[in-house]
């Protein structure tokens, strides 16, 4: 391998290869390394940039006057998926039992392991339903307070009507109004 000279004459030993280290590119029209900033397009700095927009869009909803109702909504839901991955816990357990019992041919225990199976999926299905009931109980409620939001904001001091006459290329605000909130709020 050959070393090369950058443009003072000087041996660039940091080229070793004609490609190129990791994390370097090799500029071809003067042969130096060029180290690139990785961390800038990573995608933890990347989202350390995006959380603290995204905050801002849904933060109003969660200080709003319909804050109560949400953050019960909110906490249940949690609380119903905690239930549910508990649950999930009980039938790795119901498993082990039943396959032992199966194995040692244990007729008793093998009843009395298809009847606590039944209760185990009752509860689950129980909570799988309310879990997803209010979960888009909150996303309706949380839908409907921003969608009112935005289209308030929208219709204000007339900004409809401007929008109209500075910008021919827009068609449909209130409908992509709808379908942004609801990217958002899903």
């Amino acid at each position: 391998m050959r070393k090369r000279l950058n443009k003072s004459g000087q041996k660039n030993s940091a080229v070793a290869n004609p490609r190129g280290s990791a994390g370097s590119n090799l500029d071809s029209t003067d042969g130096q390394v060029v180290t690139s900033n990785s961390t800038e397009n990573s995608p933890t700095t990347r989202l350390r940039q995006l959380l603290p927009t995204a905050w801002n869009m849904i933060q109003p909803y969660w200080f709003s006057e319909d804050r109560w109702a949400a953050w019960g909504l909110l906490l249940v839901v949690v609380a119903l998926t905690l239930g549910m991955v508990y649950m999930s816990v009980l039938f790795n357990q119901w498993n082990n039992a039943f396959f032992s019992a199966l194995q040692d041919k244990n007729p008793a225990l093998f009843r009395h392991l298809l009847i606590r199976v039944s209760w185990l999926v009752t509860i689950f299905i129980f909570l799988a339903v309310y879990q997803l009931y209010l979960n888009q109980m909150l996303e309706i409620r949380w839908r409907r307070w921003l969608t009112k939001r935005y289209l308030r904001a929208w219709l204000a001091d007339g900004a409809y009507y401007r929008m109209q006459l500075l910008a021919r290329e827009t068609d449909n605000p209130d409908q992509r109004i709808a379908e942004d909130v609801h990217l958002l709020i899903s």
